[in-house]
């Protein structure tokens, strides 16, 4: 393999005598700690909220399925959940209802092969059979798909002996010493500390100095349950938008549809706005499920997201002096004038994982569990995923500049 400029991957690892801190305990973080303790290690995951996937990751519903995309990274990251899912995960926590994806012409909806092995083309008449409710196009049905309570995972992957949760514990600072890191409460008081840390929270990362620069945006997004009193619901239906089959009582049931999404937004609040827009997608997806006009629940989060829309998963840079070793960058000095690009030893991050956190979090666990351990069987997928490639991205456009050297 041949390292792209910046990208190289850290040349120290750890080992299983170094316990893990891990910032943050929604889906990326506990995917992170089960990965690690699966190689041996012991993890703490340190979170400021009371419970276990308190945040974005408290979504009641996530759909579950391979990406109907070429082979991209992007379906990469996707379609290891899907395997995951159908493969590890009890039958009570992926429901395996199956999802129709509507189309309008068969070439609407291109699969790669893989997913065409478990993918057949329905009819619009046999495709509403199979939802119990009548649509308006022909679409594919994926048998396997579901979808999972994110947070119950989360607690599925933290059941382990080696995995110890605080709660309640808000992390404000990061200050390194000889022996590694240390995380301070508000007060400046020593929460834990450890060689090895994973900063997992988010957006939180932005209250650190180490990781203030990581270019990331929040992005609001909400979904309703909604009572129907149509035929019962009975497969997820997909197409830009999506409807989950939820709780079913006598002759009705409870309809989960979404997800809104609005980029840039600061705070987490539900709107009647975005209860009308799922409203009208889940009866532009399926008109005969007869909706109530009101949601019984209604759920908001702000998904932390980076600009290409892929998550960022490595060790992380030292900002100030990357800039100064690479400032030469946009000029074409070959790779061999370049010194191997500088990290916090013992800094990680597992970010951005976007609105596809419950379809990336086990990959990015795995992939960043291996990274740590010095495995780097997936070193080209982890360099496209490294933190530091947007700061390559700003000095190659000439977009960022360097401190006094």
């Amino acid at each position: 393999m041949t390292d792209k400029i910046g990208l190289n991957l850290p040349t120290y690892s750890y080992n299983a005598k170094h316990p893990a801190l891990i910032i943050g305990a929604g889906l990326a973080g506990c995917a992170v700690a089960h990965a690690l303790a699966k190689r041996g290690y012991r993890c703490t995951i340190v979170d400021q909220h009371a419970t276990v996937a308190a945040a974005t990751s408290a979504i009641p519903a996530a759909v579950i399925r391979p990406m109907i995309t070429g082979n991209t990274l992007q379906a990469q990251l996707t379609n290891h959940a899907f395997d995951f899912c159908c493969n590890s995960l009890p039958k009570n926590i992926f429901i395996q209802c199956g999802l129709l994806q509507l189309v309008k012409t068969h070439a609407a909806a291109p699969l790669d092969k893989a997913t065409m092995d478990m993918a057949s083309l329905l009819c619009t008449d046999d495709a509403s059979t199979v939802a119990n409710t009548e649509l308006e196009s022909d679409a594919w049905h994926i048998k396997q798909a579901g979808w999972i309570n994110p947070a119950t995972l989360c607690n599925h992957w933290l059941d382990h002996p080696a995995i110890e949760y605080k709660p309640n514990a808000q992390v404000t600072a990061l200050h390194q010493t000889e022996y590694g890191w240390q995380l301070l409460s508000n007060d400046l008081q020593v929460i834990d500390e450890s060689s090895l840390v994973i900063l997992a929270n988010a957006s939180d990362v932005k209250a650190f100095d180490q990781s203030r620069q990581l270019p990331i945006s929040q992005i609001g997004g909400q979904i309703d349950y909604f009572r129907s009193s149509g035929s019962a619901l009975r497969t997820i239906i997909s197409s830009n938008r999506y409807i989950i089959p939820g709780t079913q009582r006598s002759d009705s049931q409870l309809i989960v549809s979404g997800a809104t999404h609005h980029r840039d937004q600061a705070h987490s609040c539900v709107t009647a706005a975005d209860t009308a827009s799922n409203k009208l997608a889940a009866e532009s997806l399926a008109p005969q499920l007869s909706l109530a006009n009101n949601a019984e629940l209604s759920f908001s989060g702000l998904r932390c997201a980076t600009p290409d829309r892929l998550p960022m998963v490595g060790a992380l840079p030292d900002t100030a002096q990357f800039l100064n070793d690479y400032r030469d960058l946009r000029h074409g000095r070959p790779a061999t004038q370049y010194p191997a690009p500088p990290y916090h030893p013992g800094l990680y991050a597992a970010i951005g994982l976007g609105s596809r956190g419950a379809t990336q979090a086990a990959y990015v666990g795995d992939l960043l569990a291996a990274l740590i351990s010095g495995d780097h069987a997936h070193a080209s997928t982890l360099q496209s995923l490294q933190p530091s490639r947007f700061l390559i991205r700003q000095l190659r456009r000439g977009l960022a500049q360097a401190g006094p050297a």
